[in-house]
């Protein structure tokens, strides 16, 4: 369980206490990442609603925006549960190693062009 996901989800509007209860689920489940693998029996056991429930929150809250769906298919062309990726704020990625900080100190190289001059 992500501590930060179910924040974020506590703070949303889903549209409803049926919608609410499934993106509250689906924080509890999600990794780090804000992903849950999971299938509709498996949310809907969690939420006491029917699978066909869990399909219709599932679509309200991708149409608010709140996650986003893509399909899993097994090596066999079968279709495996889909993975849902909460729609939160990703954390702010560290700089890259080979990226060169900005030198504001002035002693940079010189700007040329209209504006610089050099």
């Amino acid at each position: 369980m992500s501590a930060r996901a179910m924040a974020w989800a506590m703070k949303q509007r889903a549209g409803g206490a049926p919608e609410k209860l499934v993106l509250l689920a689906l924080a509890r489940l999600a990794d780090k990442r804000g992903e849950v693998h999971c299938s509709n029996s498996a949310i809907g056991e969690i939420c006491e609603i029917e699978a066909e429930g869990v399909r219709r929150n599932l679509r309200k809250l991708e149409a608010s925006g709140l996650i986003v769906r893509s399909p899993i298919f097994r090596e066999d062309g079968g279709r495996d549960a889909n993975r849902i990726v909460l729609a939160w704020p990703k954390p702010r990625q560290r700089r890259a190693e080979n990226v060169a900080a900005c030198d504001i100190s002035g002693r940079g190289a010189p700007i040329g062009g209209e504006w610089g001059r050099a």
